[in-house]
């Protein structure tokens, strides 16, 4: 998705704007977070690259952890004595209220991953690692992380509490 994204910026001659619209983007964020965006820098190019089909082989190729040996399929549950877990949303637009959503509407229409399963940027293939908790949420990729005012579908789950159940999971395991 990232590819077909980097792709048409280059093929416009616009990927330099688009770096620094997302890179810019980035920074606000970190200002509504009151982080200072200078000190975590921002690239959106790079992001695109390892966020791309080849930039991920690389990341997978270099970190096999927790990989399916099949199509989507789960990983081992532990490796190395590591926990491994994986949980996704396959919901582009989840609130009309969420200028985010239509983002995610866009990259899902010019996305690799046409007619799949999606959270508007990460097919639910793609998402799987380790033992999968669930690949179903109301989510889109922003809910997932709770971005923009954490805005979600009326009725999703809190990913905060998602989050929060699943790091009771992990103590109640011993880890």
């Amino acid at each position: 998705m990232a590819s077909d994204v980097m792709k048409f910026a280059d093929q416009t001659g616009s990927s330099d704007l688009l770096n620094v619209l997302i890179s810019s983007f980035g920074k606000v964020i970190m200002w509504v977070q009151s982080l200072d965006g200078n000190a975590f820098p921002h690239n959106a190019l790079a992001a695109g690259h390892s966020t791309s089909i080849e930039g991920t082989a690389e990341f997978n190729q270099r970190f096999q952890l927790g990989l399916s040996v099949t199509p989507c399929g789960e990983g081992k549950y532990q490796d190395q004595g590591i926990a491994l877990y994986s949980m996704t949303g396959n919901t582009q637009v989840t609130n009309p209220l969420d200028v985010g959503d239509a983002a995610m509407k866009v990259l899902d229409l010019i996305s690799a991953h046409k007619g799949g399963t999606n959270d508007g940027i990460v097919s639910v293939c793609s998402a799987k690692f380790g033992k999968t908790i669930r690949d179903d949420f109301p989510w889109n990729h922003l809910d997932e992380v709770n971005l923009l005012f954490g805005l979600k579908g009326t009725f999703a789950p809190d990913p905060v509490a998602v989050y929060r159940q699943h790091a009771n999971r992990l103590k109640l395991q011993g880890l």
